[in-house]
């Protein structure tokens, strides 16, 4: 049996949420401009930004300089469970109750986003550690802020 081994971390970051879906890929050329035969990926941009200021908003959190954040010790070293509530702004000519259009994204790549990032910003040693998500996605409560509330927390197996 699985217990709540304690809140590793607790905290709303404001900004369009992003996917994190296929990626970039651009053939890598040598210095005189021939093909090597590899492949470079990247994130796209909107992705990259939205990554990176999850990770920035932990980097506050934690009180270490962005710069510094790769070299830290992970916030917990135990498999985690983590909750993910996406809060979009609903568009004047949207009358959905619910945020399902094409342009805010499939719920797993949203989530998928959000966990590389925290791996980024060492809350855990990798995403491997998540053995439970739960997630949704809503219009904003109050109409103007969205953004991503997120809670981790670290799970213990019962003895027995």
């Amino acid at each position: 049996m699985m217990l709540d081994g304690g809140l590793v971390l607790s905290l709303f970051i404001p900004g369009r949420a992003r996917t994190k879906g296929s990626l970039d890929a651009d053939a890598v050329r040598d210095g005189a401009g021939e093909l090597t035969g590899r492949v470079y990926v990247k994130d796209k941009p909107h992705s990259a930004r939205w990554r990176r200021a999850v990770v920035a908003a932990v980097a506050n959190y934690r009180g270490i300089e962005l710069r510094r954040i790769r070299q830290a010790e992970p916030m917990t070293g135990q498999a985690v469970r983590v909750e993910l509530a996406f809060w979009f702004l609903r568009p004047a000519s949207n009358r959905d109750p619910l945020p399902t259009t094409i342009t805010i994204g499939d719920i797993d790549k949203l989530q998928r986003n959000v966990l590389d990032a925290l791996t980024d910003a060492k809350v855990y040693l990798d995403d491997s550690y998540v053995i439970e998500v739960r997630a949704f996605k809503a219009w904003s409560p109050d109409g103007r802020t969205e953004g991503v509330g997120l809670s981790v927390w670290s799970v213990i197996e019962a003895g027995g």
